[in-house]
C-alpha cells in the first residue's frame, strides 16, 4: 500500500501563510518504499532532490529562482528497522534542543529559543539562530528544525541572508 503525505504548511512548515506570502503550489517528491512527500512550495522557487544511495531518505533542496539570498533543505526520516519508535513529541524537543546547544558556539544570540510548530499534519521544534562571523559566502541566519509527520521525522534547516525574511516566513 502506497502512503501519500500531505503536508499543507507554508511553503514547508505546517503553519498558516502570512498575508505576504507568494502564491504555492503542491510539488510531490517519491520516497523509496515510503510513498509520496507532498509539499506546498512557493512557485517561483527551485527544487532539487538529492539521495546518496537508493531507498536512503533523501534530501529536498529549494532555491530562489535568482539569486543567493536563502535555502531551504527538508529530509524526510523513517524508521530503518521494523518496529522502531518513532520519536516522542518530548524527544523531539530535546533534539532541536540539543541542536541549538551546538550550535550556540556560532550564534550571535547567548540564548537559543527552542519554538514550538503545530498544524494539521503534524508538530515539532525549531530554533533560529544569527551566525557571529559568517563568510562572504555563507548565510547569516539558520532557522533549524524537526518535525513529526504521519509515521516519518521531517527535518529541515532554512539558511538566509537580509532581504529572505518573506522566504523564511514561506517556509515556516
Amino acid at each position: 500500500m502506497k502512503f501519500i503525505w500531505r503536508i499543507a504548511f507554508a511553503g514547508l512548515l505546517l503553519v498558516t501563510l502570512p498575508a505576504h506570502a507568494e502564491p504555492s503550489g503542491f510539488r510531490s517528491y517519491q520516497l523509496p518504499k515510503h510513498g509520496t512527500l507532498q509539499l506546498s512550495v512557493p512557485r517561483s522557487w527551485n527544487d532539487q532532490m538529492r539521495q546518496r544511495q537508493a531507498e536512503t531518505p533523501p534530501t529536498i533542496l529549494f532555491t530562489p529562482e535568482k539569486g543567493y539570498r536563502f535555502n531551504v533543505q527538508v529530509t524526510p526520516l523513517w524508521p530503518t528497522k521494523p518496529g522502531a519508535v518513532m520519536p516522542s513529541n518530548d524527544e523531539i524537543k530535546n533534539n532541536v534542543t540539543a541542536a541549538a546547544e551546538a550550535s550556540k558556539a556560532q550564534a550571535v544570540e547567548t540564548t537559543l529559543n527552542v519554538r514550538e510548530i503545530k498544524g494539521a499534519s503534524g508538530s515539532g521544534y525549531y530554533f533560529v539562530l544569527t551566525d557571529h562571523a559568517p563568510k562572504p559566502d555563507e548565510f547569516k541566519v539558520m532557522t533549524q528544525g524537526m518535525l513529526r509527520v504521519g509515521d516519518l521525522i521531517v527535518v529541515f534547516t532554512i539558511r538566509s541572508n537580509d532581504g529572505a525574511e518573506t522566504a523564511v516566513a514561506d517556509a515556516i
